[in-house]
Parts: structure tokens; sequence; C-alpha cells
């Protein structure tokens, strides 16, 4: 009897592996091996980890990603950390981009539906930028904080140079690591346009293709003259 238990004992850890092995997990992506309980049916339920080009560990119903879990992607670096539904990310999640990735150091925080950033969600740029608000079908509604500033900026300098004649400045580079201060009279000014006269020096530069330039597109870059 003592050799019995002993025999039990030791084959009802891979009785389970084998049991877990043999759930179904239904994302293609996690099609390797999985470690959780299984449902009535053979298909993987309950807290649970699954691996094949992707990885999750989180909770499982019927096969599918079904409730809170962190799916992450090793080739890219990607990590997707929250809700999900019926094997969608569905609900409030954070999803990072990885070194790997196009978008790599991006981050969204938010709200999703079926895969897609939906409702409330911010989202940040790894040069500062960021933008929170209103998503629908994946799509950002609204500007971020850099957009907003260089668009005031630009209304600023559009309202500063509205009179022909006046002498607006601007920095550039010229060169290799040279900086030129450009000069130029404002001859048109109208809703669309900023049409300037550049200095003869300025114009020297080559930085512009002709002495004559409408520089409406790049205002916020000029201002009016200083006096000295």
């Amino acid at each position: 009897m003592k050799q019995l238990f002993i025999v039990l004992a030791f084959a009802l850890p891979s009785a389970f592996a084998n049991a877990a092995d043999s759930c179904k997990v239904l994302d293609p992506e996690l099609h390797g091996s999985y470690q959780g309980p299984c449902d009535s049916d053979g298909y993987a339920s309950g807290q649970g980890r699954a691996k094949g080009l992707a990885e999750y560990e989180g909770m499982f119903k019927a096969g599918k990603k079904h409730g809170k879990g962190v799916k992450t992607w090793p080739a890219v670096g990607d990590r997707y950390e929250g809700d999900f539904s019926e094997d969608f990310r569905h609900g409030w999640g954070k999803y990072s981009w990885g070194a790997k990735s196009q978008w790599a150091g991006e981050r969204y925080e938010g709200g999703y539906l079926r895969d897609r950033r939906q409702g409330q969600g911010a989202y940040f740029w790894p040069n500062g930028d960021n933008f929170s608000g209103e998503w629908r079908d994946d799509l950002r509604y609204g500007q971020t904080v850099m957009e907003i500033r260089r668009k005031f900026s630009k209304d600023l300098a559009l309202a500063a140079s509205q009179t022909p004649g006046m002498q607006l400045c601007r920095e550039a580079r010229y060169g290799i690591a040279n900086r030129v201060l450009l000069r130029a009279t404002l001859d048109q000014a109208d809703a669309t346009h900023r049409i300037v006269q550049l200095s003869k020096e300025s114009a020297q530069t080559g930085l512009y293709p002709d002495g004559s330039v409408d520089i409406a597109k790049e205002i916020e870059l000029w201002a009016p003259c200083s006096a000295a």
C-alpha cells in the first residue's frame, strides 16, 4: 500500500502537467505551452500562463484571454497589461512599444474596445510630447501638448506680422555648424500669406531659392527684428 502511494505521488504531477499542456488556447500567438487549469471541455480556464510567439499570464475563459492579464511580444519588446474580453484587449489597459518596434518608447494608457483604442486615453512620446483626451476607433481626436504650443506660437506670430514694410528676422543654421540671422521686409500680409523680401545678405545664404518668399507656413520661426 505504501509503495502504491509513492507511485501515485510521483505520477500525479506529471498527469496534471500533461493535462495542462493539452488544454486548448485559442489565441494563435500562444500556441506553444500552457500551464494552468482547464474546463470540462478541455479549454484553458482560470489563472494560467501560455507561451508561443507571444507570452500571456492572466485569466482565461473557454480558451480565450478573459479578465485581467499581461501579454508580451518578446521579439519586439511590446507589452500590454490590463483588461481582456473574448481574446480582445477590451476595457482599460496600458500598451508600451518595445525597443525593436517602429514605435519604440511610445506608450498608451486608456480605454480599449475589441483591440482598438476607444474612449478616454493618454498617449506618450519619447520626446516628452503627450496627448490626453478622446479616442474613437483607434484614432485620437484633439491635439498634443506640443501641437497646441506650436499653434499658439503661430497665432501670436501671425498677429505680430501684419504691417507691410516691417522688418522680420529669424535665426537659421548655415553651413555645417554656423548660425545666421536672416532679415526680411514684409511686402504682403493677408489671411493666408506673409510674403517677405529677403535682404541681400540673407538671400546670398541660399537658404531660400528666391529673394521673395511666403513665410506663412513657418511664421512661428520669424519675429519683428529688435532695434539693435
